[in-house]
């Protein structure tokens, strides 16, 4: 971030490559650090708040873009059937029956960035261990690919195509 433009463009095109083009010129430089931010509570009166107005996450694998997803998906699911859309206790139902996913996919999206990180001797065999595993174990990866894109475990019936009318339109 501290190097000369011209240095700072060498340095840049011998990371990203030329994927999309040459690099000419840069402008004023920022940094913004990764931090988990998490709000404490999703619902607030008749309110919800999903997405990143609920939680910041390290950008892993499109994690964050994940769960908001299946917030949606799994608030839009419970509206569906509800006669007042702004009730406490179907609300709050909402927030509980979330917070477990929540949970893990904060937690993992928190935990892997660090753990690629970490620099002591013979951490990055292990690591490199890990990921041939993942590559040799057909099984192990496919459970690990689900829990990243958030397909393992109660998946909403918007997310598997199949929700109720009000949902889909109606139709099949």
């Amino acid at each position: 971030m501290e190097l000369p433009d011209a240095q700072f463009l060498e340095e840049l095109e011998a990371r990203f490559g030329r994927r999309l083009g040459r690099f000419e010129r840069v402008g004023r430089r920022r940094a913004y650090p990764l931090a988990l931010v998490r709000s404490r509570r999703m619902v607030e009166g008749r309110t919800v708040f999903l997405g990143n107005a609920a939680h910041a996450i390290h950008p892993v694998a499109g994690l964050g873009f994940n769960l908001a997803l299946r917030e949606a998906a799994i608030l839009a699911e419970i509206l569906a059937e509800a006669t007042d859309p702004g009730d406490r206790d179907i609300l709050e139902g909402f927030e509980q029956r979330i917070e477990r996913y929540q949970d893990q996919i904060i937690g993992f999206s928190d935990a892997l960035p660090r753990l690629f990180a970490q620099r002591f001797p013979g951490f990055e065999h292990a690591r490199s261990l890990g990921l041939l595993g993942l590559d040799l174990l057909p099984a192990l990866k496919t459970g690990f690919v689900l829990h990243t894109m958030g397909l393992d475990s109660g998946m909403p019936a918007l997310a598997r195509g199949s929700g109720p009318s009000r949902i889909t339109g109606g139709g099949p």
